[in-house]
Parts: C-alpha cells; structure tokens; sequence
C-alpha cells in the first residue's frame, strides 16, 4: 500500500522503504513503452508534489541513490523491464 499520494496513472507502485537517512519512501517505475530509455525510476517522500527523486533507465548504469537502485531491482525482478 502506497503512503505518499502518487498522481501519474502510468506508474507502477514497488513497494515502500526507508532510506539510509531514515525517510520513507514510495518506489515507482513508469514504463515507456515507445522509448525504454524513456523509463524512470521515481522515489516518493510526501504528498508534496515536489519532494521527490527520479531518473530514467538510461542511466541505470551510473551510480544511484539507493532508493532509486533498489527500484530498478525489484522492476527488473518482476519483469516489467524488456
């Protein structure tokens, strides 16, 4: 179940987890179908529409927040990612 109020229809909620500085978040993948580097990663701290942290696939290589490579992982796992 979600904590944090989430707007966008074409995300898929991960599951909620508490970062390394204590905060929970809400872990989201919104799949883009037309361009899969166009997928992101979304990580949600509040119902404030801002207080977030996202990136798109394409940079799934580099070195990332962890909430963010933990909501890679488990889109990855259950196979949401092609």
């Amino acid at each position: 179940m979600t904590q944090f109020k989430h707007d966008c229809p074409a995300c898929t909620f991960l599951g909620s987890i508490v970062d390394r500085n204590e905060r929970l978040c809400d872990l989201y993948v919104c799949v883009d179908d037309h361009d899969p580097d166009g997928t992101s990663f979304i990580a949600r701290y509040s119902d404030e529409g801002s207080d977030y942290i996202s990136t798109s696939l394409i940079m799934v290589g580099r070195k990332l927040p962890d909430p963010l490579a933990i909501a890679f992982t488990l889109a990855e796992g259950r196979g949401l990612l092609s």
